[in-house]
């Protein structure tokens, strides 16, 4: 019955004109729910969701930034902790669509940004196949936050590209080549960070998502090996070395991809050669193992076993 009057209050005051007494009614749901007792007791968790989710998701329009700010930490906080059930995000998703997505952000707090992009993450990883009716949103939020012009949304926006590839593969391919453009933007940042969280991105949108990519990405990835990042060279040989031998059809990219791996052999950096070597070496391992019945390529294995004598030293 306390819960139930308590709830009575906060839902009038997060409809109220005052926007301090909507503040505080944020500000009481985030005391409430984030007590470490709450998270034992999922049915109360559930009556104060029930009550008060049409009015958070409006909320997400205020004017107010510091409303909107706990707006989507006390949502974040919810969505976690609640059982996934596609009713918790059919307003959520359409209205971060609508303010992140758009060709002009609505949202004009790059904290908030943030904050949604992160809790964006969270669904992904939480509702996983509930999320195909809105893989278009989703998509479009991220062509739209990837570049973004503050670092921190352009760098959780390729981590949370990279969640969504590999936890929607199968919807993912159709969407991937929406999404190549726009992290390759972030290629030649002046923040090294956000050069390789695009390298990474781009690794993951390549892998889970249509190939045929490969030719708008080679270019820009080999031109990351003269990177002065050392950082940033390693994870392309590393995104180059892991599609040599997990891409699905990376023998009709070879053309594109050997380049780059023998490139990283002669870095100039010692931990990015060893690196370099060890996945050109298991390349070839592989290579050998999947064609051991082609007997050309058995002929060439058997020809030459020893160096001759007059095999110039290394």
């Amino acid at each position: 019955m306390a819960l139930d009057l308590e709830l009575s209050k906060i839902t009038v005051s997060l409809q109220a004109d005052e926007k301090n007494r909507r503040r505080q009614a944020l500000e009481e749901i985030m005391k409430n729910i984030s007590r470490e007792e709450m998270s034992s007791r999922l049915d109360d968790l559930v009556r104060i969701w029930e009550s008060v989710d049409r009015f958070l998701v409006r909320i997400l329009n205020d004017n107010t930034e510091t409303c909107r700010d706990l707006t989507v930490g006390i949502l974040k906080i919810f969505l976690e902790a609640l059982p996934p059930n596609d009713k918790h995000i059919i307003y959520v998703i359409p209205i971060m669509s609508r303010r992140l997505g758009a060709q002009e952000q609505l949202e004009p707090s790059e904290e908030v940004r943030l904050k949604c992009v992160s809790l964006l993450r969270t669904i992904i990883a939480k509702y996983r196949d509930l999320l195909a009716p809105y893989v278009q949103d989703v998509t479009g939020i991220l062509a739209r936050t990837v570049m973004d012009n503050y670092p921190n949304v352009k760098k959780e926006s390729c981590r949370c590209i990279s969640d969504y590839a590999k936890t929607l593969p199968r919807h993912f391919y159709s969407q991937s080549e929406h999404l190549i453009k726009p992290i390759l933007s972030n290629f030649t940042h002046q923040h090294y960070r956000v050069r390789l969280a695009a390298v990474r991105a781009i690794g993951d949108a390549i892998q889970h998502g249509n190939s045929k990519s490969m030719e708008e990405v080679a270019t820009p990835l080999a031109q990351r090996l003269f990177d002065q990042s050392g950082i940033v060279r390693e994870a392309v040989i590393e995104v180059s070395g892991y599609w040599l031998t997990q891409l699905p059809d990376r023998y009709g990219w070879w053309h594109r991809l050997l380049p780059l791996i023998l490139t990283g052999l002669h870095d100039e950096l010692e931990e990015i050669r060893v690196k370099a070597a060890n996945m050109w070496d298991a390349a070839g391992r592989l290579y050998m193992e999947e064609n051991e019945n082609d007997r050309k390529l058995k002929d060439k294995m058997d020809f030459l076993t020893e160096d001759p004598e007059h095999y110039p030293p290394e």
